[in-house]
């Protein structure tokens, strides 16, 4: 999915952007174009930057290291969501008033599009004929995205001339990565049966 955005970001623009188009007049409308060119070289490197070096690192460094990564693996996962925490109360404060103007209609946005994305994961899944636990992993796969790659990207001079005006991007961005955590951690809960399961008091 990662290297297919290669051809479908500049096609969403053009589309999104064609329409947006429609509700303004020449005048009004044209001064809020801009050239928007992906550079399919620095998207690979930050693709393997972000995504590859780490998961090979983990995998090479758990097979080697067994007992030690075992025993730092909390210890990382509350790291990096203390600093995707940071990175998001910072585009927060820095966006307050963009935050407030219209959260209304980038909450519903993210929601539809997380929910939408969930069940063509899972239905896909269903019509290949995997089972339930499959067909759940793969809802998980294709609903849960990694925002901190798009923040990433957005934030690329080499993706994204900063001349644009990415406020709203970002925001979106950040706000996808908050929403997913909360989706993710609720479906994950439902599915396990965690929310319904009598808990043993030890």
């Amino acid at each position: 999915s990662s290297i297919g955005s290669l051809l479908l970001t500049p096609l969403n623009f053009t589309f999104w952007g064609n329409l947006f188009l429609h509700f303004y007049s020449r005048n009004e409308g044209y001064d809020l174009v801009r050239n928007l060119e992906i550079d399919a070289v620095s998207v690979i490197k930050t693709l393997l930057l972000i995504l590859a070096l780490p998961i090979f690192s983990g995998m090479i460094l758990k097979s080697k290291f067994p007992r030690t990564m075992a025993r730092m693996v909390p210890t990382i996962k509350k790291l990096s969501i203390l600093i995707f925490a940071a990175i998001v109360i910072i585009i927060f404060t820095s966006n307050y008033d963009f935050f407030i103007k219209y959260i209304f209609y980038i909450f519903f946005i993210v929601l539809f599009h997380n929910i939408l994305a969930m069940a063509t994961g899972y239905y896909s899944g269903r019509l290949f004929g995997l089972d339930k636990k499959n067909c759940k992993t793969v809802s998980i796969e294709t609903g849960i995205q990694n925002s901190g790659l798009a923040l990433a990207l957005l934030f690329n001079p080499d993706v994204f001339p900063q001349d644009l005006p990415l406020g709203g991007m970002t925001f979106i961005a950040a706000w996808w990565g908050v929403w997913h955590i909360i989706a993710g951690l609720t479906i994950a809960l439902l599915w396990s049966g965690f929310l319904f399961r009598p808990q043993k008091i030890r």
